[in-house]
């Protein structure tokens, strides 16, 4: 059997790659349940993005301001639950990413917050570090677990249907 080292190389720079991405994803997660500013100047890059419900901020400063307006919004304990992650494309020096995320959070009446949707990330190398380029959030429910998450559901899919 005759091994390509440079075919190795790139596996294995492809390897490291994903580890990055998983590593990536539980800082991303701490960070959010934290409300951590300085983490996620780490995470992202420079120039990266992100856009939800068709809005977007670009460059870390605006991504910063994203974080630190939603987290004033919502300054509850949160945790963060981000599962399915999928991988695509995969090279030593980029990734997409999609992910399931599920969270809850208290809302400053105490009450309780639950909510779910999806991530598409794209992920890129800088260096010896990798970092979120774009992250595309995508919120399918939040609802307030005295109303149920299933008749907030229902109502989801009513409205959807028709």
């Amino acid at each position: 059997m005759t091994v390509d080292l440079a075919e190795l190389e790139r596996r294995v720079a492809c390897q490291e790659t994903a580890e990055d991405v998983r590593t990536s994803v539980s800082r991303y997660a701490a960070a959010c349940d934290t409300h951590d500013l300085g983490q996620i100047g780490t995470i992202f890059a420079t120039d990266g993005v992100v856009s939800v419900r068709g809005d977007s901020w670009v460059g870390l400063d605006e991504v910063r301001r994203f974080y630190r307006e939603a987290w004033a919004a919502s300054p509850g304990p949160s945790r963060h639950f981000i599962t399915n992650v999928a991988m695509s494309d995969l090279q030593p020096s980029r990734v997409d990413v999609t992910a399931y995320l599920l969270y809850v959070t208290a809302t400053a009446d105490g009450s309780s917050q639950i909510g779910w949707g999806s991530y598409r990330d794209r992920y890129v190398r800088h260096g010896d570090r990798l970092v979120v380029q774009s992250k595309h959030i995508v919120l399918d429910l939040v609802v307030d677990v005295r109303d149920g998450w299933a008749e907030a559901m229902h109502r989801v899919a009513a409205m959807v249907s028709g």
